[in-house]
């Protein structure tokens, strides 16, 4: 994509679940690759409006390819709001997650 393209686009808005906007940065792999780094690597999960998520460097993409220009940020999960039930770990939403699997 050219500087020229990228500036038709506009702008990436990375939003809270409650439609906060956290922040804008233009339209671009660059810009939106390394928000969403910072947000992933400070623990937050990315998905787009679907409810889809996606790694950090997969966001640009996303958004190209499903014609959005919103990424949720999705707060972590810590360790208080879960409880462990044997090989279960049980999350926000009563979420299980089955702890124990093995490689084939």
């Amino acid at each position: 994509m050219t500087q020229e393209q990228a500036s038709l686009l506009g702008v990436a808005f990375f939003m809270s679940q409650g439609g906060t906007t956290h922040c804008e940065v233009p339209f671009s792999r660059e810009a939106v690759e390394k928000q969403a780094k910072l947000y992933a690597s400070r623990g937050f999960s990315l998905m787009d409006s679907r409810g889809r998520h996606w790694i950090w460097d997969e966001c640009f993409d996303a958004l190209m390819k499903t014609a959005l220009k919103t990424i949720t940020v999705v707060l972590p999960v810590g360790p208080s709001k879960r409880r462990h039930r044997g090989g279960r770990v049980v999350a926000l939403g009563n979420v299980e997650l089955n702890t124990e699997l093995t490689h084939k």
